[in-house]
């Protein structure tokens, strides 16, 4: 699986990212990609250049949508579990 930025106007793949899994539950909040997979990693990617900034690895598969409120994310997992990341 790959993950692509495009160009909105002329469709020019900026970058892309190759992914591990299936994505679920994708948000950007200053210019940082947010999203999860079904083997609970978390990932944040620059959104700019595509690099990856850092993971995060929950006990089970993300279940809900990923939320940032005040530089907080937050998101539940399969097990029934809410996580708040800082």
């Amino acid at each position: 699986y790959y993950l692509y930025a495009v160009e909105a106007e002329s469709g020019k793949e900026l970058w892309k990212s190759k992914l591990s899994a299936t994505v679920y539950w994708l948000t950007i909040s200053n210019s940082v990609l947010y999203f999860g997979d079904k083997d609970g990693v978390v990932f944040a990617l620059d959104a700019e250049a595509g690099e990856e900034l850092w993971t995060f690895k929950a006990d089970n598969a993300i279940s809900s949508e990923i939320v940032i409120v005040e530089g907080r994310m937050f998101f539940c997992t399969d097990d029934g579990y809410l996580y708040a990341l800082q």
